[in-house]
């Protein structure tokens, strides 16, 4: 399963689920006249919000896909701050956190 996929799966289950959750874009799209800038290189994919506690970083990888080295530092950068931050290569990665999430 590509990453795309697994994304929507996430993204699908945590709303069901009522849990607030952002996908996010990372690098530069090409735009009319340029590029547009999006989040830094190496952010996570996907950033939860469970309530009353720190925000929970969803790194999304295929089964055999390993962290860029920009994402590695970030990575090390949400931990400074106290969050959360996980790799997920499926659905079942995410399931034993869905309660504390909500």
């Amino acid at each position: 399963m590509i990453e795309r996929d697994i994304q929507k799966q996430v993204m699908d289950m945590l709303e069901q689920c009522g849990i607030f959750a952002i996908r996010l874009n990372s690098g530069k799209v090409p735009v009319r006249g340029g590029y547009m800038t999006l989040c830094p290189i190496g952010t996570g994919d996907i950033i939860v919000f469970p309530p009353m506690s720190t925000p929970v970083w969803l790194e999304i990888k295929q089964l055999k896909g390993i962290q860029q080295q920009e994402q590695v530092k970030f990575q090390a950068k949400t931990a400074d701050y106290g969050h959360d931050y996980y790799i997920v290569r499926s659905l079942d990665d995410i399931k034993p956190f869905i309660n504390e999430w909500r």
